[in-house]
């Protein structure tokens, strides 16, 4: 089991994000990745609620991530009070063979919540990831709904992951470089949605940045699907993205 840390090599720091319902596109997304030379998968929602005669959902994610010798984050951004959050992860992290090393729950679940949370899933060393502010939301949209700039809103719900004492956040790239300057909240493992080489579509995608400018701001594991899975040759890209990671690691460290 490859651990959630900082010091993942470059061509760890690639999550492949799976977001279908259907197992035979499951599977060849999977083999992409993993041909690619992906290391983590993400499985989140979709896969997840689709259930199969004698396997639920999370078992499923489990399996799949098993049976191509990956290592997986359950995607399930968990948002409800500590008491059913708490057997939820319980659920989740025994659900299959494989255990996901990490976990997401929205910070605005609570202090409370995130913190039984990572003691549950402390049990078989799944790292806790709360979801800050999702990238699809731009920052007018974040300023409309919050009264508080996408910064703003970051830094105050990584403060109550640090104090529930999980062991990470997933925000934008736009906000990574704060939370890793601050001694509060560096010590957070960054997963981080959204970015895009210069030449890839953005997609949903309202608040993104580069590979390269989010590794050199301090981010730790990057989610990155279609950019891979639908290249005309996947090994190809995933490859010039670790370039990129590489490129944006000498700059943090120049």
């Amino acid at each position: 089991m490859v651990a959630l840390t900082p010091e993942l090599a470059p061509e760890q720091r690639i999550i492949g994000a799976i977001d279908t319902s259907d197992i035979t596109e499951a599977h060849r997304l999977l083999t992409i990745l993993a041909g690619a030379g992906a290391a983590f998968v993400k499985l989140g929602l979709e896969a997840s609620t689709r259930l199969e005669p004698e396997t639920d959902g999370w078992r499923r994610c489990s399996i799949l991530a098993d049976t191509y010798g990956m290592e997986w984050v359950a995607d399930a951004k968990l948002y409800d009070i500590s008491n059913t959050v708490e057997k939820t992860v319980s659920n989740i992290i025994n659900a299959g063979p494989k255990p996901p090393v990490g976990l997401t729950i929205a910070t605005r679940s609570g202090i409370d919540s995130m913190r039984l949370a990572q003691e549950v899933a402390n049990e078989k060393k799944t790292t806790m990831l709360g979801v800050t502010v999702l990238t699809s939301h731009s920052a007018e949209e974040v300023l409309e709904y919050e009264g508080k700039t996408p910064r703003e809103v970051v830094w105050n719900e990584a403060r109550r992951a640090v104090a529930a004492g999980i062991g990470g956040v997933v925000c934008s790239g736009q906000e990574v470089g704060m939370l890793k300057n601050l001694a509060r909240t560096r010590g957070l493992f960054t997963m981080i949605p959204g970015t895009r080489s210069t030449d890839a579509e953005t997609h949903d995608q309202k608040r993104s940045v580069t590979p390269t400018e989010a590794i050199a701001d301090g981010a730790d594991l990057l989610v990155i699907g279609r950019q891979i899975t639908k290249a005309e040759d996947p090994a190809a890209a995933f490859a010039a993205l670790v370039e990129e990671i590489k490129e944006g690691r000498a700059l943090r460290n120049s």
